[in-house]
């Protein structure tokens, strides 16, 4: 029963959608350390523990691990997995993770210290898609990701797209992240280039939105 007190569990009385829930919870929480888990991904045995270590061993206050990306497939009425493979493999770089995504949600392990760092930045409800993106961004300003070759999770993916990862249109998201954080790049010219050639390659013209 002692364990069982340990948890808290907040139901919304409405939908919140993904960056408002996260922002339930973490303002929420009271312990020294953060991470995510959407409800169709998984950690994998001792994930935490070994998380927790090498946090502490590097003298980190972020640490990311690897995920599997765990594809399923609608066979008689059911989702069935077909198939797993390495899901992202990115090195972590304060210019880098302004062009893309460094992993997973449930990758990074983060420290309260690590938020205070980052003003306690909350995950934007504006966004309806990589709010994980633009929130890791803004830990990443004062706080340096260390790097774990480790694959410790799985996230799951319907090849149907009836989840949100696949079916949602990321583009409107990706521009509203570059116009936010591009101004604090250390290579400017070389973080312009290359979100602008993401924005090209999608069909965008960067200047019609000041990009």
């Amino acid at each position: 029963m002692n364990g069982l007190r340990k948890v808290k569990y907040i139901e919304n009385k409405k939908n919140k959608g993904l960056a408002g829930t996260r922002n339930v919870a973490i303002k929420a929480s009271t312990g020294d350390y953060i991470v995510l888990l959407d409800d169709d991904d998984i950690f994998l045995p001792y994930a935490l523990e070994f998380r927790m270590y090498m946090m502490e061993k590097l003298n980190a206050e972020i640490v990311y691990t690897r995920a599997l990306w765990d594809i399923w497939e609608k066979k008689d009425n059911t989702y069935v997995s077909v198939h797993k493979q390495l899901y992202w493999d990115s090195i972590f770089d304060k210019d880098l993770i302004l062009v893309q995504n460094i992993a997973p949600c449930c990758c990074p392990l983060f420290s309260r210290k690590a938020w205070d760092d980052s003003d306690n930045y909350l995950f934007d409800e504006k966004m309806t898609t990589t709010e994980d993106h633009d929130f890791f961004i803004a830990l990443s300003r004062k706080t340096d990701f260390k790097e774990l070759k480790l694959v410790d999770c799985e996230c799951s993916y319907r090849k149907d797209k009836t989840q949100m990862t696949g079916r949602d249109n990321f583009l409107p998201n990706w521009i509203i992240t570059f116009k936010k954080w591009r101004h604090t790049a250390r290579d400017l010219n070389w973080v312009k280039e290359h979100q602008n050639n993401i924005l090209m390659k999608a069909g965008v013209n960067p200047e019609d939105h000041g990009l």
